[in-house]
């Protein structure tokens, strides 16, 4: 599972997954700027750039954000045509 951000955010997932009972074998989160993995025990990965397990991720992470904002605008749209 990854998650988009860095120490913080992976934190709150983990509080998440903690109380939802949810136990999965790998969670990191990406942060961004530095494309830093950052692991569930607060260590972190530094990759070069052109590493492609790290472009992979970064590849997955700006697809998520450009369907995200996508199914926003089209929430909007149909908001004001109501």
């Amino acid at each position: 599972c990854m998650i988009d951000g860095g120490h913080g955010q992976l934190a709150k997932a983990r509080e998440a997954l903690a109380e939802a009972g949810v136990e999965l074998p790998c969670v990191v989160g990406l942060a961004k700027r530095e494309e830093t993995i950052v692991r569930l025990d607060g260590s972190e990965v530094k990759l070069s750039k052109r590493d492609p397990g790290l472009r992979l991720l970064m590849y997955v992470r700006d697809e998520a954000h450009r369907f995200c904002r996508r199914y926003f605008h089209l929430l909007q749209r149909k908001a004001l045509d109501a």
